[in-house]
């Protein structure tokens, strides 16, 4: 309207001049009206992404920023919403190499933690993938260590030593701390605490019995002189059975 207003007025100077400040009047407010708008629009964007950036929600101040960037192409901020972005980059970028660092660690426990920690401070879709491969490959070496440890344990409770089978389990459970396979060491180390007390039971049971003297078996045994039934326990020990 204000085109063909000034284009009317082109032959009436008074009324052209009229015309046209009211149309540069307009335009002022509308590039003041984009200016503002711009700038508000920027302000929110950066207090979001250092809020969250402080937060380590990694995510949501990429999507502040990258949300400003997309909208206001030509701000007069861009260069300074790259920057922040790239300072958030960055500081994300650290927090993930501090975490690979701690899960290089020789000690499975306290990698675990600082995975564990991590996942639930951090919010980084980018590195998520990364995380999750470290977590692996943690579970993978803390099964491959109780898997070991927990048969050596094994092989000692078959010849009775529960004393050692519980200190190589008890030994895995604090290895394995954090770890998927922590619950099945500790099943482990209480079932050979079962095992222990019931054979130690035994054992006092038998050798009480045996002080009024060696007790008859009241079944017989198939031996190489042939079957007995006259065999008795004279004597128990804690891996042996004396006829």
């Amino acid at each position: 309207k204000w085109v063909a207003a000034r284009e009317a007025a082109a032959k009436f100077p008074d009324l052209f001049e009229q015309c046209k400040a009211g149309a540069e009047a307009i335009n002022r407010k509308i590039e003041e009206q984009k200016h503002k708008t711009t700038a508000d629009a920027w302000q929110s964007a950066s207090e979001s992404a250092t809020a969250a950036k402080v937060k380590y929600d990694y995510d949501a101040a990429r999507t502040a920023l990258q949300d400003f960037l997309r909208i206001h192409v030509e701000a007069p901020q861009k260069a300074d919403a790259e920057a922040l972005l790239g300072k958030v980059n960055a500081d994300a970028q650290a927090r993930l190499k501090a975490v690979q660092d701690a899960a290089a660690a020789p000690e499975i426990p306290a990698a675990m933690n600082e995975l564990n920690r991590y996942s639930r401070e951090v919010k980084d879709s980018a590195a998520a993938a990364e995380v999750n491969t470290l977590k692996q490959s943690l579970e993978d070496k803390a099964t491959a260590l109780a898997e070991t440890e927990l048969n050596k344990a094994r092989e000692k409770a078959k010849k009775y030593d529960y004393a050692e089978a519980m200190n190589i389990v008890r030994g895995v459970v604090r290895q394995v701390a954090g770890s998927k396979v922590e619950p099945i060491a500790k099943l482990r180390e209480e079932s050979l605490r079962l095992q222990k007390d019931l054979h130690a039971k035994f054992i006092t049971a038998a050798t009480e019995k045996l002080k009024g003297g060696a007790l008859p078996l009241p079944i017989p045994i198939e031996t190489r002189i042939g079957p007995n039934k006259k065999w008795k326990i004279s004597r128990v020990s804690v891996d042996q059975v004396s006829l």
